[in-house]
Formats: structure tokens, C-alpha cells, sequence
């Protein structure tokens, strides 16, 4: 049983003995058992605690659990559902009605807001601590708009304050209001305020966007990014869906300019317009230029966001929010504060972008990336979508374009992760003009210049072959022998040094290094640039300084082994341009400098090194975004050699990213990617064209011969790239493990096929019958998509905290068994899983049944340093083995950047439809530093009468069939129409046979897969 206890911080909850309840059934701790003894046989309980952490983390409150015992937040209490709440142990909610009334005039000593009880009619004194109410009926739970209404109310002392900080209080309190005045009999019921209350129109700003009206005036637009719906911070934004239009506007603007930021700004009678508190560093910026000299509000205008990130980044210092964190941390901590502040408009980006913008160029059929997945949960996307108005389709459309234009592959809105592709933004487009034409609108949001960005000019290869620079052999003084390495080379990493080194000497523009993940492909190229370092510069090496692009998560990856294979010497000295190093690089002219086509980076004494001869006395590292934003200062660099981690990165050759890496100035070139192929054979291109332009043609020539892949023409492309070529080597190499790395323990690949239980094979046969008799084909894949959901589990979302949840799903029963096998034998395991709230819930269920204190959770929402910290206390393991452990994760967010070579388990409790993005995941621990053999476990649910025709099973013949091919040759292993029509048709034609036996289905599986 458990048991609760409240104090001004929050609640604690903690198990009782037998017998025990309430306040009275406390008992020391070693008289009551523990969360891990109760979860582990109450599964409801154990869900509740997954439940409980991932409300936590969506509301970004702190939760503490530990086996004697649960803290938790007021706030985080009252936002519980009924049966989470329930299970663990906290009261019901409350039954009483609110009611409350204003007194006195906002801006006078006598103002306040009054809170009373009433039960069916009659005034009671309940008495409340936090969330909880104690009645005569016992103690109840407030929900937690009441909680926010009643604390915004008790925050208005009467005598104190200023009208705008009334004003703001009300704001508080009429938002709280609002999910139960608008949300039906049932919580209307438990809520009773005047007519002044209700009436009350206080509208919320937490960003603000410019209108200029010349070089040097402008006007300020207060929004609500609740209303916008996007979270890419490069979309264009319309003026007309700010918080306030007309009168209100106007005169929200006016006293902006007389007054400065407020807390509040008073509209008219009844409306007033509140200002978020976390806003009001931008809004201060912009109050402040406002009445600035004209050269302060040109160069402002030019670029605010520099000067707002500053001012953020100054209160963030101040409240101490940045101790202890890395220069990357740091800058995202101010990028995640500051960006959302500033609302790019449309009529303030027509005004600065003056010169020739970024336009994505048209790629040949077939070039473009195109993707079937969608996420485990479509059902949530498609009810979104159709839920969507005018305006929030607009900001879609928008950020899936600029997404697409960086070379992203998904982005989120609303909470809500999309698949960027362009048949989506077709649809979105589509439906946007018709829900236009019934508005009558005028369709406007597909016109215009919004999202412009002001980029360098290169030739391009897309349609011809316009820059394809001539073999030059270099020369060089020292023997082609490593030097300055302080770790010994192994056999292939050796071999990939000489024939960087030989094409190098031999004139090669760059390569393409291919090896499979956990190869070492860093530690290669670093001996490689260690050696080139001590070249001698000249008209054909330039003595310029290194540049490495990386990912992020990757960035202190490369710097540390740097550190750890190089000798004192290393590379020379580190610029780091993310984070602080960045910001101490920066001019006065700050900013992006695809807003201006100007360079806003202070490089001179990098320049003067170079010229001196001594710009190989540096290394520079960043990352993708940097190189974007400002290319314009690094491409007069010249630099001795580039290097792309991750090269996938640029991959699709009508992206800002591939545009920016073009235009390096860069004597060599590499190209790091175990994936150089993934959905389409135009990304192989396109990453070559960076690093060897003009090796394989045109684009158009190119798709022309490799658009459609076969047996043939794929030979073909790997005997050009990964054979020597007219007496030169090769530009690109590719090395298996299992080829090059023998030492390195066995990885066995394991299928566990299981019988569905009875609720989820029914659930099976329901989804089942539709697609059978859907005719259209994008209908088809939305149901397809589903039933991809029911196989993993039934009820996805439905009520976790049932005895039945866990056991409900054939995945997760035989998962369960996987890693029961695997605690014995004290091992670790890794899982996969994709669905953010079935993380959380498996946590939940996994730590109680384990005894785990924590189970880490690493997905796309992790900060890096939370994720280096997580690989820290997993891989800990390897130095003082603490037995059996378990880490869940994002098989996207956890492909790449991760060594946990502590786990030797990998478990696919969902899979992608990527065979190479799911060895990237298995790559996580078959790697070198690895000792131990390896297991990758697929579980693989069997519906009891379609046996070896079940949807897992179909999606591993196929997935087996695509890594086979790409196993012997290069072949995209992306998902494609063709795939997902395949899997419809195998799907719908399979028979019924409700007579085999149990066992005769799993024999069957196995025999077949």
C-alpha cells in the first residue's frame, strides 16, 4: 500500500505496511517495503511511475523517485490523470465548486481576487496545502487549472502591486480558467465566477516580431506562440496573426513607446494584454530601440536577434543558469531561451534581404529523398492535420519548407513529429487552398519571399556539369608514415591512412570514407591531418588551418580524441566555433549572415596566421548550422582540408547545407558517413559532388544511369568509386567489420517469434479487414501505418496503469522473457523504441520489475549534455561492473554519436523501416572497445491464424532482403512505395487459417524467416 504526506514543496509518497493508509500509515522505512518490492508485483504501479515521468518531462517539472519513496511537485500532482493518480495512492478529485469574485479596481491598494468553497449551494472551509484539499469528505485533489486559477488569485495581496502587475495576475488566472470554461459540463460544474470574471479578455505574449516602416522605424508585434503552432524558428509568420490587429494593436504600441516594457499593457475597457515573464528580455530590447538613435535602430534592424540572445544570455548568467554547463550546453541553453522570442514576419524579412536569396533548386525525378514512414501513432497525425485551420496549415507549410531547404528529415509542430517530404506539403497545400477558397481568402501564404536566405553563389552540377576541378599531384617531404599518434593504428586503419596520404598526394579534389560504423573512422582521419600537418605549404597547399563539421552531439567527441590519439602537438591549437568560442568570434555586426551576405565573423588574426605560414598551427570545429550561417566568413578561409562527419548531412543536394559545404575553400576534402546510401542513390552523389565535384557527372546524367537501381548498373557505381581508377586510388573506401575487424567478437542476430495474445490479435484482424478494403493508395499507407501500431501494442495510449498493459503486447511479453534471461546472466541491454510515451511507460514498468533505480531515457528531446552524462554512467559499467542495466532509446535521436559498448544486448521493440539506420543502432555496441560477443534481439509478434504472413513478419523478410542487397553492393535500404504497395498486397492476400495450431504459427515464422 502507499501512503502520502504533503508540505509547501510538493508531495511525497511513499509504501506503507500492510494495513497502513493515509497520514497514520507512514512507518520507518525499514518496516515498509519498497517501490521496487510493490511495482514488481503491481504492474499498474509500476506503469503509474512511467506515467508519472513522462508527464514530468512534458511539463518540464522534477521528479524524484527513489525505492522508499516518490517526490513530486504540487503542480505535477494536480496535472495526474485519474487513474495515475490512483494508482499512486494520491485522493480523488475534488468535488466542491469554485467560486470567485474581484474586489476593487486593478491598479488600487485594495484590489484582489477572492477564492470560496461551495458544497451544492453551501459556503465550506476546506483547508488547502499545494494540490491537496482537505474536505469533510476527506482529502481531494484540485486539477490543475484549479491549482494555477487559485494560486494566480492568492498572488494578488490586496495593497500591493502595480495596474500592470494586476493585470498580469489576471491574465494568470483568466488562462487558467480557460480549459474549464471551455471544456463542457463536467468541469464548468466545479467553477462559478461573476460576470466581470467572465467577461474579463486578457490575451498572453511571450514573442515579438518587427513591422519596419523604413531603414530605421518600425513597430513591434506582440504574438502568442501557442496560436502559431511551429517550433521552427525560421518560418515566416504573417503580420495579421499577431495577439492584437487594429485599435489594440495601436494602442499596445503606443504606450510601449512612452512606457517601455510592462508587465501589462491596458487596450481598452475588459482587455488588457499580459507579457509573459521569460518575454520580457525581448521586449525590453525592442522598447529600448524604439527610441534609439536612427544608426541604433538601422543596425538593430539588421539583426535583433543578436542583440536579444545577448540580453537573454545576461539573465541567464545572472540567475546562475549556466553554471556548470559546456560551451555547448551554454549556447543551447541560450538558443533554446532566446530563439523563440523573436517572430520572423513577413514584411520585416522583405525589408533586410536585399541581394539574391537561397531558392532550392528543382532536382531530377527520383533525386529528391522520399520517405513512407510515419510515425507509430498516425492516427494522432491525421486527426491534427484535420483539426488545423488556415493559419496554422500556413506555419506548417512554412517550417516543413525551411526544414526541407536544411536537409532535415522530420520536424515537429505542435507536438506533433511530420515526416518532411514534399507529397505532405502538397497535401498541406492543397487543403490549405480549399479551406482558402471557403473563407474566401485570397491565398496569399504561397506567395512571396518569406524564408529567404542570402547565400553564396557556386556552380552547381545539377543539370550539367559545370565544375569539375583537374587531379594536381601535391607534393610531400615526410614518408607517408604516421606521426604525432600516441595510439597504434590497427591494420585497416593503417590501410585507410596510406590511401587517404596517396590520394592526396596524387592530386584527388577529396574522398569519401565509407567504413561501417565502429570502425574508427575518426582516428583515421586524425592520423591522416596529423601527417598533413607537417607538410610544407605552397601554390598547391596552401598552409591553411583544418576545418571539421560535425554534428552537435559529436563536437566534444572530436575534440576529445583529438586529445586522446595526438601527441601534444595534436592539430594545433582548437578554435571551437559553437558556444562561448563562437560568441567571442562574433562583430559587431552579429547575427546569421544569410540575413545580410555579409561576414559577420572577426577571422583576421586567422588570416594573418595564413599568411604568415602558420595557419596550420590551427584546427577549427563546428557544426552543420554554423557552416550555414556563416559561410560567408568561412568560405574565404583557406583552409588545407575539410572534413564532414556524419556526411549524410549533406546528402541532398538542394539543401543550405549542401549550398555552404560547395562553397568551402578547401585544398582536400573528406567525407565520413557509414551510410553514404540510405533512401535514394542521389545522396551518394551529392555527397561525392562536395568533396570530388564533377566525378559522377551531372546530377541529371547521373540519375539517368543510378536512378533506378538494379544488380547491374549498382555493380557498376561501386567499381568506379571503391576500385583504383586509371592508375589513381580509389575516392572512396568501404570495410565491413566482419572483413576488416576479426578481432572484434561475433555479433549474432536473433528472431524471437511469439503468438499475439488474444486482445491484440483481434485488434490485428480489425485493421487487417480495412486495408483490405481500402482502394486508395495514401489511405492504404495510413492504415498500413496503424496496423504497424497494433502489432507493437494494442492500446498504445490507452490506460497504462492496467494490470493487462504490459501483457497485452506479444513484443513486450516476450521482451520481458529477453531480459529476465539477461539479468540473470548480469549483462546490459539497450532498447529501441520510437514512441515517446511507450519510453516512459517501459521505464516505468522496467525499473520497478528490475530493481533499477533508473532506467535513462535518451531521445531527440535529450540536451547534449544530459546525453554525454547518460553515456557516462552507462559505459561506468566498463571500469566497475555493477551487473544488470538497461538504457532506452531513439533509434533515430541514438543512431549516431554513441559508443555503449557495456551493453552486448540490442532489443528492436519497434523498428524503423531502415535496415541501415537499425545496424546503426546495433553499431551503438559491436564496435571497436567492445570485448564481449553481441545479441540483437527482434521480437517478432505472430498473429495466431496468418503465422508467417503477420506484419512483423513480412517487414523482416523485407528488410532482410534489402540488407542482403546492399550487403553486396550499394543499394538504398529506405522505404519506398514499392515497399509499403509490397507489404499491402502480401498483407491482404494472406489466408486465414483459423485451425493451425499455436505452435504450428511460431514453426512456421521460423521456418520462413
Amino acid at each position: 500500500m502507499l501512503g502520502w504526506s504533503i508540505d509547501a514543496g510538493g508531495v511525497t509518497i511513499a509504501p506503507t505496511q500492510a494495513g497502513g493508509g493515509g497520514l497514520r500509515g507512514l512507518f520507518r522505512r525499514d518496516e515498509a517495503p519498497t517501490f521496487d518490492e510493490l511495482a514488481a508485483r503491481d504492474d499498474r504501479l509500476a506503469a503509474a511511475l512511467g506515467d508519472l515521468e513522462a508527464q514530468a518531462e512534458e511539463l518540464g517539472e522534477a521528479v524524484d523517485i527513489r525505492p522508499e519513496a516518490v517526490r513530486l511537485s504540487h503542480l505535477l500532482a494536480a496535472a495526474l490523470p485519474a487513474q495515475t493518480a490512483q494508482a499512486l495512492g494520491l485522493p480523488p478529485l475534488v468535488h466542491l465548486t469554485l467560486a470567485v469574485d474581484a474586489e476593487g479596481v486593478p491598479g488600487r491598494p485594495g484590489f484582489r481576487l477572492i477564492t470560496e468553497w461551495c458544497d451544492r449551494g453551501r459556503r465550506v472551509l476546506p483547508h488547502r496545502k499545494g494540490a491537496i484539499l482537505t474536505t469533510a469528505e476527506g482529502p481531494r485533489r484540485l486539477p490543475l487549472w484549479m491549482l494555477e486559477a487559485i494560486e494566480a488569485a492568492e498572488g494578488l495581496t490586496a495593497g500591493t502591486g502595480s495596474e500592470e502587475a494586476h493585470w498580469a495576475a489576471l491574465a494568470r488566472f483568466r488562462a487558467a480558467l480557460d480549459p474549464a470554461i471551455g471544456s463542457g459540463d463536467t468541469a464548468a460544474a466545479r467553477l462559478a465566477i461573476t460576470d466581470f470574471l467572465r467577461g474579463l479578455e486578457v490575451r498572453l505574449a511571450d514573442s515579438f516580431g518587427l513591422e519596419p516602416r523604413s531603414d530605421t522605424e518600425f513597430d513591434v508585434l506582440p504574438f502568442d506562440r501557442r496560436k502559431l503552432t511551429r517550433e521552427d524558428e525560421d518560418a515566416i509568420i504573417e503580420e495579421d496573426t499577431a495577439e492584437l490587429t487594429g485599435g489594440d494593436l495601436a494602442a499596445f504600441q503606443a504606450t510601449l513607446r512612452r512606457r517601455g516594457a510592462l508587465g501589462a499593457y491596458r487596450l481598452g475597457p475588459g482587455r488588457y494584454l499580459a507579457i509573459d515573464p521569460g518575454a520580457l528580455p525581448a521586449l525590453e530590447v525592442m522598447s529600448e530601440m524604439v527610441r534609439a538613435s536612427a544608426e541604433s535602430r538601422r543596425d538593430f534592424l539588421k539583426n535583433p536577434r543578436a542583440a536579444i540572445s545577448r540580453r537573454v544570455e545576461e539573465r541567464l548568467r545572472a540567475n546562475g543558469m549556466l553554471d556548470g554547463l559546456s560551451d555547448e550546453g551554454i549556447a543551447e541553453a541560450i538558443e533554446r531561451a532566446a530563439v523563440p522570442l523573436f517572430v520572423e514576419t513577413r514584411a520585416y524579412a522583405e525589408r533586410v534581404l536585399g541581394v539574391t536569396p537561397f531558392v532550392a533548386p528543382t532536382l531530377p525525378p527520383g533525386a529528391r529523398p522520399a520517405t513512407t514512414w510515419l510515425p507509430e501513432t498516425p492516427d494522432a497525425l491525421a486527426e491534427a492535420i484535420a483539426a488545423w485551420d488556415v493559419e496554422t496549415l500556413r506555419q506548417a507549410i512554412g517550417a516543413l519548407r525551411n526544414a526541407r531547404d536544411l536537409g532535415d528529415e522530420t520536424v515537429t509542430l505542435a507536438g506533433v513529429e511530420l515526416p518532411v517530404d514534399d507529397s505532405l506539403i502538397r497535401s498541406l497545400t492543397a487543403r490549405l487552398r480549399m479551406l482558402e477558397d471557403g473563407e474566401g481568402r485570397d491565398g496569399r501564404g504561397g506567395q512571396g519571399r518569406g524564408g529567404e536566405r542570402l547565400v553564396l553563389e557556386t556552380a552547381d552540377n545539377l543539370e550539367r556539369l559545370r565544375w569539375n576541378p583537374a587531379w594536381a599531384a601535391r607534393a610531400s617531404l615526410s614518408a607517408p608514415q604516421p606521426v604525432g599518434l600516441s595510439t597504434t593504428l590497427r591494420p585497416h586503419q593503417r590501410a585507410a591512412f596510406d590511401w587517404q596520404v596517396a590520394a592526396w598526394a596524387m592530386g584527388a579534389p577529396g574522398v569519401l570514407n565509407a567504413d561501417e560504423q565502429g570502425l574508427g573512422k575518426t582516428l583515421e582521419t586524425l592520423a591522416f591531418l596529423r601527417w598533413l600537418g607537417e607538410q610544407p605549404g605552397g601554390a598547391r597547399t596552401p598552409a591553411g588551418p583544418v576545418l571539421i563539421v560535425a554534428p552537435t552531439s559529436l563536437l566534444e567527441t572530436w575534440a576529445g580524441e583529438a586529445e586522446q590519439h595526438l601527441d601534444a602537438r595534436g592539430l594545433g591549437s582548437l578554435i571551437r566555433l559553437y558556444g562561448a568560442g563562437l560568441a567571442r568570434l562574433k562583430t559587431a555586426r552579429q547575427g546569421p549572415e544569410t540575413a545580410t551576405g555579409a561576414e559577420h565573423l572577426g577571422l583576421a588574426p586567422l588570416f594573418a596566421a595564413v599568411e604568415a605560414g602558420r595557419g596550420r598551427d590551427w584546427w577549427l570545429l563546428t557544426t552543420y548550422d554554423t557552416l550555414v550561417n556563416y559561410q560567408h566568413s568561412l568560405a574565404r578561409l583557406p583552409l588545407a582540408a575539410v572534413v564532414f562527419d556524419e556526411a549524410q548531412a549533406i546528402k541532398n543536394p538542394a539543401t543550405l547545407r549542401h549550398a555552404a559545404a560547395r562553397a568551402l575553400k578547401a585544398d582536400f576534402r573528406i567525407a565520413l558517413t557509414g551510410t553514404p546510401i540510405e533512401n535514394t542513390t542521389s545522396e551518394l552523389w551529392a555527397i561525392l559532388d562536395v568533396v570530388a565535384p564533377g566525378v559522377l557527372g551531372s546530377l541529371r546524367d547521373y540519375m539517368e544511369r543510378f536512378g533506378t537501381p538494379n544488380q547491374d548498373n549498382m555493380a557498376l557505381l561501386r567499381r568506379l568509386l571503391f576500385e583504383p581508377q586509371q592508375g589513381r586510388p580509389p575516392l572512396a573506401v568501404r570495410r565491413l567489420k566482419e572483413e576488416v575487424a576479426s578481432d572484434l567478437p561475433p555479433k549474432t542476430r536473433r528472431l524471437h517469434p511469439i503468438l499475439m495474445p488474444p486482445a491484440q490479435a483481434a485488434a490485428y484482424d480489425a485493421v487487417r479487414i480495412e486495408l483490405a478494403g481500402v482502394a486508395d493508395r495514401g489511405r492504404a499507407l495510413r492504415v498500413l501505418h496503424r496496423l504497424r501500431t497494433v502489432t507493437l501494442h494494442p492500446d498504445l495510449d490507452g490506460d497504462a496503469n492496467s494490470e493487462t498493459w504490459g501483457e497485452a503486447s506479444a513484443r513486450l511479453n516476450v521482451t520481458f522473457t529477453l531480459l529476465d534471461q539477461i539479468r540473470e546472466r548480469g549483462e546490459r541491454a539497450l532498447i529501441f523504441l520510437e514512441n515517446r510515451k511507450a519510453q516512459h511507460r517501459l521505464a516505468g514498468l522496467l525499473s520497478r520489475r528490475y530493481g533499477l533505480l533508473r532506467i535513462d531515457i535518451l531521445n531527440g528531446d535529450t540536451p547534449i549534455d544530459r546525453r554525454r552524462s547518460m553515456v557516462k554512467r552507462f559505459q561506468r559499467h566498463l571500469t566497475q561492473d555493477e551487473g544488470f542495466d538497461l538504457m532506452i532509446l531513439g533509434p533515430r535521436a541514438a543512431g549516431v554519436g554513441l559508443t555503449l559498448t557495456a551493453a552486448t544486448h540490442v532489443i528492436h521493440l519497434s523498428r524503423w523501416w531502415n535496415p541501415a539506420v537499425e545496424e546503426q543502432c546495433n553499431d551503438r555496441i559491436h564496435r571497436i572497445g567492445q570485448h564481449r560477443p553481441v545479441e540483437v534481439h527482434l521480437p517478432v509478434a505472430v498473429h495466431p491464424n496468418f503465422g508467417s504472413q503477420s506484419f512483423d513478419c513480412r517487414l523482416q523478410v523485407l528488410m532482410l532482403r534489402k540488407s542482403q542487397l546492399s550487403h553486396a553492393v550499394l543499394w538504398p535500404m529506405g522505404d519506398t512505395g514499392e515497399d509499403s504497395a509490397t507489404l499491402v498486397d502480401e498483407l491482404t492476400r494472406s489466408r486465414d487459417t483459423p485451425n493451425q495450431s499455436a505452435e504450428r504459427a511460431v514453426v512456421e515464422t521460423l521456418e520462413e524467416l
